[in-house]
């Protein structure tokens, strides 16, 4: 395991064009967890009521779903394949742009006790099975297994999990970590209040309730945040989306030659 070189940058707002999202405050404060798509789409989850809704940058309300149990949210690169998983009733939802159902995984009929889900693309789904500690490609189209991996790793801290090019990242309740398929930790490190993982092109990025974090090929880990008002909730290929005391703000670089 190879140590990661950490580099910290408090992003200067001077920099990145802000506009508010005019959202009932009330919604924000209540939203256990809010997502963002390519096409600047929000998407508030109330785990009060198990309500997920969608809304464009406009703020006009585009969608709604009533989730009949709790599940946890896959963070969105495809807005056309919203991804819901329950590890209680260890089954996955699939819905489109409207958010109505397209397609529901019974994982039991197939699988053991499955810890975590990851949808790749439009066929492929990885799936973690604490039972087998197994990892399991899967296509879930034809329902077919592709491949099945030995994985006699510690399941039980899992919070989210990607795959990438021959490497698993691993979320867990108190580090982020790189395997490859033979379970090895290539990287790893402590994290603190950690949320979800989403892939952005070659990086991997690290959403906590305090930071952003970047993992990079090149075995560094950046840190982002607008300061210690601001979360930075998700972010798409133009910008970040900050709540900040209630609110909602879409920044980005003012300048197409800028990089956050």
């Amino acid at each position: 395991m190879k140590f990661l070189i950490f580099f910290f940058c408090v992003l200067n707002i001077w920099c990145f064009g802000q506009k508010e999202i005019k959202l009932d405050s009330t919604k924000i404060k209540s939203s256990n967890t809010i997502y963002f798509d390519d096409y600047d789409n929000i998407y508030l989850y109330q785990q009060d009521n198990l309500s997920l809704t969608k809304y464009n940058s406009s703020s006009k309300q585009i969608a709604q779903k009533m989730l009949p149990r709790p599940f946890r949210m896959q963070a969105i690169n495809n807005p056309l394949n919203i991804v819901f998983f329950s590890e209680n009733t260890q089954e996955i939802k699939l819905s489109d742009a409207n958010l109505n159902d397209i397609q529901n995984i019974n994982l039991p009929q197939n699988f053991g006790f499955i810890k975590s889900a990851f949808v790749e693309d439009l066929q492929t789904l990885w799936l973690l099975d604490d039972s087998t500690k197994k990892l399991i490609q899967y296509n879930y189209r034809t329902g077919k297994t592709i491949n099945s991996f030995p994985y006699h790793i510690n399941m039980e801290d899992i919070i989210d999990f990607l795959v990438y090019e021959n490497k698993v990242y691993l979320l867990k309740k108190n580090n982020f970590e790189v395997l490859n398929f033979r379970g090895d930790i290539l990287f790893k490190t402590n994290l603190h209040n950690p949320r979800f993982l989403k892939r952005e092109n070659d990086r991997i990025l690290i959403f906590s309730k305090t930071e952003m974090l970047e993992f990079s090929n090149k075995q560094n880990l950046k840190k982002f945040n607008f300061g210690e008002d601001s979360q930075i909730v998700d972010k798409n290929q133009s910008g970040f989306l900050v709540r900040s005391q209630n609110k909602l703000y879409l920044y980005q670089p003012e300048s197409k030659n800028a990089h956050p």
